[in-house]
C-alpha cells in the first residue's frame, strides 16, 4: 500500500524494549496529515542477526564498520530487504532514526541501497548517532549529505522541526543545521502521544510502552556530556504522563512502561504528583500500571519514607541508579549530592519495599587511587545485608568525554590525555592499566560478597586487554 512517508528504525541497539523515536515521528506525520508506516528494523533483524553463524562479525560491522568478506552475503540482502519493504510504499519520503553512533553504519548503507534502487525517494534522518560520537562530535550529517545519501537532517527535538519539515518549511531551527531550540514545559505537555500503531509487540522481549517524562537532568556530574545537548532541565506535568498512561495502556492492551528519562525524580513535586496519581489508580483497579526508570538517590530528607511507600504503589518494579562510586568523597567530587548514611537509607527503603536497585558503578575517576578503591572495597564487604536489593552494574573504566567538566578542567586533575579513545589518559595516582586492575578487583570483590553484578561497556567502548574470563555473562 502506498505511503507518504516510511520511518524507520535501523540496526544496531540490543533492547529489549520497543525504542521510541519512531512512533514519536509516526505521531507529528499523522498530525501532519502524512499517511506512514513504521518499521523496527532493528528489532525485526535482530534474531536473524543473533542466528547467523558470524554473528560477531555482523554485529562488528554494524557498530565500527569492520569490513569482513564471511558476512558480505548476509549483510547485502539484509540491506537489500529493508529496502524493498520500503520501496513498495512507494514513499515521498524515508525517515530514519539513528538512535546513537552504532546506528550509523546501517544508515549509511540502507541510505545507498534505497538511492540504487529508487534515486527518486527524497531521505531525512535524525537522531543523536548524527552528531554525538560519543567519544567527540561529528559532522557525520553533513558527510552523508555529501555523498548524497541524505537530502535533510534534523538535529536536536524532532517533534517540532520535523513537523515544519513535512509542512515544507524547511528553514525551521534544526532543519540541515545545529540551530534548534529545546522544547519547553508547556509544550512537552501538549505533544501528541506516540504512536505504536505498527509495531509488532511480539518481537520484543518485554513488553513495555515507551514514554518521557523529562528530558535533560538537574545534576552537573563531571563526568557527563548530557548538560552539552541539554541545556536545561525539561519536564511534564505529572497528569500529562498519568494521562498518556492511560490512553496508551487502553490503545494496546499493555500496563508495564518504561521511561526514558535521565532521572524520573529531577522535580521532586512532579514526581510525588505522579507516584500518588498511579497509587490511586493501582489501589482501585485490579489491572495495575507498573514502570521502570532511571532514579536518583535523594538525601533522606528530601524524600521520607512515605514517599518510599507512595513510590512502591505507584508500580515501581526496577530502579537504574548512578551511584558511580562507593568511596563518598569521590562521589562528591563527581557532583552526585547524596553521602554515605542517604545510600544506606536509599537501599534500605528498596530492601524494605522489594524494589530492584540496579546501581551503575564507574571505575577510575582521576581521583580515585589504591585507597579509595580499597574504601569501596570495605563498604562492599561491609554491607552484605543489601545483596538482595542491590544489582551493580560495571560499566568500562573511567573515560573522559570532550567538553566535559572533567576534559575542561584536565589540567586541575593533573590529566594528560592521549586520545581518542579518550579512555587513554593517566594522572599521578591513575593509568590506564591501573584502572582495569580496579575494574576487575572490584567485580571480584562484589561477586565474593555476593552482590548480584553485571557489566557493560556502554556501546562497545572496551577495556582492551582486560581479562574478562571470570565476568558475569
Amino acid at each position: 500500500m502506498q505511503k507518504d512517508l516510511v520511518i524507520c528504525q535501523v540496526p544496531f541497539t540490543e533492547t529489549a524494549f520497543p525504542l521510541m523515536a519512531g512512533a514519536v515521528l509516526k505521531s507529528i506525520a499523522e498530525k501532519a496529515g502524512w499517511s506512514s508506516i513504521l518499521y523496527d528494523f532493528n528489532q525485526l533483524y535482530f534474531e536473524k542477526i543473533k542466528k547467523d553463524y558470524n554473528a560477531s562479525r555482523v554485529v562488528d560491522f554494524l557498530l565500527h564498520e569492520t569490513h569482513d568478506t564471511k558476512i558480505l552475503p548476509f549483510v547485502k540482502q539484509m540491506f537489500s530487504e529493508m529496502a524493498d519493504k520500503i520501496i513498495e510504499h512507494q514513499p515521498k519520503l524515508v525517515a530514519i532514526s539513528v538512535f546513537t553512533y552504532c546506528s550509523r553504519t546501517s544508515a549509511v548503507y540502507l541510505s545507498m541501497m534505497i538511492k540504487q534502487k529508487s534515486p527518486n525517494i527524497k531521505i531525512i534522518a535524525g537522531g543523536s548517532g548524527l552528531y554525538d560520537g560519543v567519544m567527540m562530535k561529528t559532522d557525520f550529517a553533513d558527510l552523508m549529505r555529501r555523498m548524497k545519501l541524505l537530502d535533510h537532517y534534523i538535529i536536536g527535538d524532532a517533534e517540532h522541526s520535523f513537523l515544519e519539515f513535512l509542512k515544507d518549511n524547511k528553514n525551521f531551527g534544526g532543519i540541515n543545521n545545529a540551530d534548534w531550540q529545546q522544547i519547553a514545559n508547556n509544550d512537552l505537555d501538549v505533544l501528541p502521544h506516540p504512536n505504536y500503531n505498527d509495531h509488532q509487540w511480539n518481537i520484543y522481549e518485554r513488553k513495555s510502552i515507551p514514554i518521557t517524562g523529562s528530558r535533560g537532568c538537574v545534576r552537573k556530574c563531571t563526568f557527563c556530556n548530557d548538560i552539552l545537548h541539554w541545556k536545561k532541565f525539561s519536564f511534564r506535568s505529572a497528569d500529562s504522563i498519568f494521562q498518556e498512561m492511560l490512553a496508551q495502556s487502553k490503545k494496546y492492551g499493555l500496563y508495564h512502561f518504561q521511561f526514558s528519562d535521565a532521572l524520573i525524580n529531577g522535580n521532586v513535586k512532579e514526581f510525588r504528583s505522579l507516584c500518588q496519581k498511579l497509587a490511586d489508580y493501582n489501589n482501585s483497579n485490579q489491572q495495575q500500571l507498573s514502570w521502570d526508570s532511571q532514579f536518583i538517590f535523594r538525601p533522606r530528607k528530601q524524600f521520607a519514607e512515605g514517599d518510599w511507600d507512595n513510590l512502591k504503589a505507584s508500580g515501581v518494579a526496577s530502579l537504574s541508579v548512578g551511584v558511580e562510586s562507593l568511596d563518598e568523597d569521590i562521589r562528591y567530587d563527581m557532583g552526585k549530592k547524596f553521602d554515605q548514611e542517604d545510600l544506606e537509607y536509599n537501599l534500605y527503603q528498596c530492601q524494605r519495599l522489594q524494589i530492584e536497585a540496579a546501581c551503575n558503578i564507574i571505575v577510575g575517576y582521576p581521583l580515585e587511587d589504591e585507597k579509595s578503591i580499597d574504601k569501596s572495597k570495605q563498604w562492599l564487604a561491609d554491607n552484605t545485608h543489601f545483596t538482595d536489593a542491590m544489582k551493580l552494574n560495571f560499566g568500562g573504566t573511567m573515560a573522559l568525554f570532550p567538553d566535559t567538566p572533567l576534559f575542561v578542567n584536565a589540567e586541575k586533575y593533573g590529566i594528560t590525555i592521549d586520545g581518542p579513545p579518550w579512555q587513554n589518559w593517566w594522572n599521578k595516582s591513575s593509568t590506564p592499566q591501573l584502572r582495569k586492575k580496579w575494574w576487575s578487583e572490584l567485580v571480584a570483590c562484589a561477586k565474593s560478597n555476593g552482590y548480584h553484578v553485571e557489566y557493560s561497556f556502554e556501546n562497545s567502548i572496551i577495556l582492551e586487554g582486560l581479562d574478562l574470563s571470570n565476568a558475569p555473562v
